[in-house]
């Protein structure tokens, strides 16, 4: 990925179009746009659902794929590489890209 710049200014839109746009998910902003205003690396997206009793991931995916978004790395593909580098954590990331293939790390809380 090409690694161009994310600024808070651009991630407060996407936060509130996929808000808006989202059917039963949340989304926070996290990680260094949120601490520093920008980062040249990637933008961290926390989703969270409505209801915790009826997760549908299908709808979330279905709303980042609308949005223009295309998954690059799965929860396991993120996983396994944290475990080559001796980390056991285990939360539920994974990388989607832009269509300017930009970096967002989209953090799912259930």
């Amino acid at each position: 990925m090409a690694g161009l710049m994310w600024t808070l200014e651009e991630a407060l839109i996407i936060v509130r179009e996929l808000e808006a746009g989202l059917i039963g998910w949340h989304v926070a902003l996290a990680g260094g746009v949120l601490h520093k205003g920008k980062s040249d690396h990637d933008l961290d997206l926390v989703f969270f659902p409505r209801d915790s009793t009826n997760i549908q991931l299908g709808d979330l995916y279905r709303g980042l794929h609308y949005y223009g978004l295309t998954r690059t790395h799965t929860e396991v593909d993120m996983l396994t590489h944290w475990r080559s580098k001796g980390s056991s954590d285990f939360k539920h990331v994974e990388v989607w890209a832009t269509a300017d293939d930009r970096r967002v790390d989209v953090i799912i809380v259930s």
